[in-house]
C-alpha cells in the first residue's frame, strides 16, 4: 500500500529521523509507542535498553538519535504528521512527538 501524506502534513515514518526505532514486528504495536515514548521522555537508560536486546552499538547510536531528534523537534510544532500506525489504533507515535514539540 502506498500511503501518500496529505496536503501540508509532514511524514515521520521510515525512514525519517522521527521515525520510531521499536520496530513493531518485534515490540508489537503498542509497546513500540510505548517505549518510544518513555525513550523520548528520557526514560529508558542502557540498562533497560539491554534487557530488550540492544547491544551497546545500538545503545550508543540510539543515543545518539534520540538527542537528533529532539533537537529538530520544535521544526514539528504545530503541523500535521503522518506515519505508518494503523488508522484504526489510538496508538501512535506521531502523538508522542507532538506532545513534545508543542510544550
Amino acid at each position: 500500500m502506498d500511503r501518500q501524506a496529505p496536503d501540508g502534513a509532514i511524514y515521520v515514518g521510515r525512514p525519517t529521523i522521527f521515525a520510531n526505532p521499536f520496530r513493531s514486528d518485534r515490540f508489537g504495536h503498542v509497546r513500540s509507542i510505548l517505549l518510544h515514548r518513555k525513550w523520548l521522555f528520557g526514560g529508558l537508560g542502557a540498562l533497560t535498553l539491554e534487557k530488550l536486546g540492544f547491544c551497546p552499538r545500538e545503545i550508543d547510536a540510539l543515543t545518539r538519535w534520540r538527542g537528533r531528534v529532539l533537537d529538530r523537534l520544535p521544526a514539528l510544532a504545530g503541523l500535521d504528521l503522518q506515519c505508518w500506525c494503523p488508522l484504526t489504533s489510538k496508538w501512535c507515535h506521531a502523538e508522542t512527538l507532538l506532545t513534545l514539540a508543542n510544550r
